[in-house]
Parts: structure tokens; C-alpha cells; sequence
């Protein structure tokens, strides 16, 4: 994937300044520029979702969401 990010524009490696074996992975300027899309398109999709929620009801469906990823965890181990 940082491949296609990279060979996207979105992304750059440089070496570590003081050890080479580390490769640092930098965003771009088109990459920034993405991700502050990205950002307003999930406040969008959020709002789109939960405008008509309440603080406490976003708060119980994400505790009923975790619950179920462990369920669904405790599943695979099984």
C-alpha cells in the first residue's frame, strides 16, 4: 500500500539522517491536501449519520459496537 501511496504522490520515504537503515515516510503536499478532504468528507458522512443523535445514544451504540467486534472476535477463535 505505501507503494501505490508512494507512486501516488501522496507519500514520500527519505533515509534517517543518522541511521540509514530507516526509511521515514513523509506526506506530500498532495497528500495533505487529501487528507484534509478526507477529513471533511467523514465530518460529513458523521453528521449525515448521527446529526439526530444524541451525545449519550453515539455513546451506547459505540459500546454495542465494540461488544459485537469482540463477539465476532471470540467466534474466529473458536
Amino acid at each position: 500500500m505505501l507503494n501505490r501511496m508512494e507512486k501516488a504522490g501522496l507519500v514520500t520515504r527519505r533515509q534517517d539522517e543518522i541511521d540509514q537503515r530507516i526509511s521515514r515516510v513523509y506526506l506530500t503536499e498532495k497528500g495533505s491536501q487529501m487528507c484534509e478532504e478526507l477529513k471533511k468528507v467523514m465530518a460529513d458522512l458523521n453528521d449525515k449519520c448521527f446529526g439526530n443523535f444524541t451525545e449519550e445514544e453515539k455513546e451506547v451504540f459505540k459500546i454495542l459496537l465494540e461488544k459485537m467486534a469482540e463477539n465476532i472476535e471470540k467466534a474466529k477463535n473458536k
